[in-house]
């Protein structure tokens, strides 16, 4: 399984403002941009603050400074098509609209990361916004985790397809960093076989001492 990840040609990671080639449908896409607007104010602190300075310097709307933060209190109707053409041209602010989505659907991209190990797919331990926001691979590319959704995706929500899609998305990019992941597991396991050794090891003489302690009482 460890070779797994290696076999597969990832080709090139890329910046999340090739996302869009993904999200064709209008429907979706609004709900993508309503869903990443309206979390927004919700979300983390870390978070809140990064999506928070590349909408103010990304977005214009008329009525606020260019570069405000004023556009952040702008209702979503407001800032919907500024949003919309951000999101083809900066790759940061793709990065923060989809960030924020995985934000506000993160049972799902939760579910689909389990489901993905299950099937011995290799995923780092710990995957933050911080750390996807790096980029992505193509959907060419992560037939895996599409097979994966293959078989737990059900049609019973609306754009439930597009979501695992946009979810698988947002994980692949931990896909580029399995191997020092694989080591640090490795080590970890080695560390807990040693320490079971020595647990093992421990209570045999604890054992022996015992039935010296009864013989010596015995005789």
């Amino acid at each position: 399984m460890k070779k797994q990840n290696q076999e597969i040609d990832r080709g090139q990671i890329k910046p999340w403002n090739f996302v869009n080639i993904y999200i064709t449908d209008e429907k979706f896409d609004e709900y993508v941009l309503r869903t990443a607007w309206l979390i927004r104010p919700k979300a983390n602190k870390a978070l809140r603050n990064y999506t928070d300075a590349v909408f103010a310097k990304n977005v214009s709307v008329q009525g606020f400074r260019s570069g405000s933060k004023g556009v952040l209190s702008a209702a979503f109707t407001v800032v919907k098509n500024s949003l919309k053409k951000s999101m083809f041209i900066h790759a940061d602010t793709a990065a923060a609209i989809v960030a924020l989505w995985a934000y506000a659907e993160q049972d799902l991209v939760k579910s689909l990361r389990q489901e993905c190990i299950r099937a011995g797919i290799l995923l780092p331990s710990v995957w933050t916004w911080e750390t996807a926001i790096t980029g992505f691979f193509e959907m060419k590319n992560i037939e895996d985790i599409l097979t994966v959704i293959k078989n737990i995706h059900t049609y019973n929500e609306e754009f439930s397809e597009w979501k695992y899609n946009l979810a698988a998305i947002w994980l692949s990019g931990g896909l580029m960093a399995t191997n020092a992941d694989d080591t640090l597991a490795e080590l970890n396991l080695a560390d807990i076989n040693q320490r079971q050794n020595i647990e093992q090891e421990t209570t045999t003489d604890t054992q022996m001492q015992a039935g010296m302690n009864l013989s010596v009482l015995y005789d």
